[in-house]
């Protein structure tokens, strides 16, 4: 469960990597919003994964809080990627924070 996301996002993690090893200001907005993007994909993958699954197997919808929090926070990152044109360090510590 910790490395399969490594491993199924191999290619953005070394396109990231290679555009923050330029260490200009413009590669490293280019390096986090590649990584904002693909987070923002993944979860919005597994939430389809996870609705269709539980409308598919028909399983007691128990999972309000958890789904809510869920799109709160892809609305609340893709929000931050919109709207800044510069990644900071006060961006990064806001997207660290939303996923635990």
């Amino acid at each position: 469960f910790v490395l399969a996301p490594f491993a199924s996002n191999a290619s953005e993690l070394l396109s990231a990597y290679t555009y923050a090893c330029k260490k200009t200001e413009k590669n490293l907005t280019t390096s986090l919003s590649t990584l904002v993007g693909a987070a923002c994909m993944n979860n919005t993958f597994v939430l389809g994964i996870f609705l269709a699954l539980i409308y598919v197997q028909g399983l007691a919808w128990e999972f309000t809080a958890e789904t809510i929090a869920m799109v709160l926070i892809q609305w609340l990152i893709g929000l931050v990627a919109i709207v800044s044109k510069k990644q900071t360090m006060v961006h990064a510590v806001l997207i660290l924070l939303c996923y635990p």
